[in-house]
């Protein structure tokens, strides 16, 4: 797989930054955003505002992918997301802006309130239903499962797939999700159920970290089959990519969690 080529605000070129200030209004100023993916990502701060724009380059499939994703989800004006600003095609280059998040990564540790933050927004969350804008789940695990195990990761529901803290931005009254590159359509339980590894990679307690995921009914709606098999998954990808520690927690969470759901 090929590195994408990172472009500072100072190389792209004057046309594109005409444009982004035709749609932001005046700029104040610019900054890269190092820890955003893409070709293209800065904040720029205009008097108003900042926003965050991101951008691909139009033969660049697999970043425009990530981009579609992004104001796919954007747009659905929900409370946990960045809004979406605007699009555009420009010259060479495929671009979305988006509301920039306040906050800092969230603090999954035990005893850290972030902890309840994250479960309260879980538990208003999961199951918002998307359509047919984003791909399928399910089909991500072509290569790790059987086709009847297949069929319980399907669903309609809106999913983010990598609940990490530096995805998860929180201040003292919100909490949001950022980075929706991998977005798809699945089971409501499914972002829990990465949650959940989080907390045990955080520093929970196994039976602490389901006894907290129970609060979220989607999660609480799931089937002990359909954790099963996102559990075996998980394990076999894991084992795969070298990360012997993360599959043995998701063999082991979904185990405990099947026997109790």
């Amino acid at each position: 797989m090929g590195v994408t080529t990172r472009s500072c605000w100072a190389d792209v070129h004057p046309a594109i930054q005409r444009a982004v200030e035709a749609r932001t209004g005046p700029v104040r100023g610019v900054r890269d955003a190092p820890d955003v993916d893409g070709a293209l990502a800065v904040v720029v701060d205009t008097w108003t505002e900042s926003v965050l724009v991101r951008g691909a380059r139009i033969g660049d499939q697999r970043g425009r992918e990530a981009l579609r994703a992004e104001a796919a989800v954007a747009a659905l004006e929900l409370e946990h997301v960045p809004a979406l600003k605007w699009r555009a095609m420009v010259g060479a280059w495929d671009l979305v802006a988006t509301a920039l998040a306040p906050g800092r990564p969230a603090d999954l540790s035990p005893g850290s309130p972030d902890v309840t933050r994250l479960g309260d927004m879980l538990r208003r969350s999961c199951g918002s239903t998307i359509r047919g804008m984003l791909p399928e789940y399910a089909d991500r695990w072509l290569d790790w499962t059987i086709r009847p195990e297949l069929e319980r990761l399907r669903g309609s529901r809106l999913l983010h797939t990598c609940m990490c803290p530096a995805h998860v931005l929180v201040t003292r009254d919100s909490v949001a999700v950022v980075d929706w590159r991998r977005a798809a359509r699945g089971p409501a339980w499914v972002d829990a159920a990465y949650a959940l590894v989080q907390l045990v990679e955080a520093g929970h307690r196994p039976d602490a970290a389901l006894g907290w995921v129970r609060k979220v009914p989607a999660w609480s709606a799931a089937s002990p089959e359909a954790l099963a098999t996102w559990g075996a998954a998980h394990s076999r990808y894991w084992t795969a990519q070298s990360l012997a520690e993360r599959a043995e927690i998701a063999q082991e969470l979904m185990a405990g969690a099947a026997v109790h759901v």
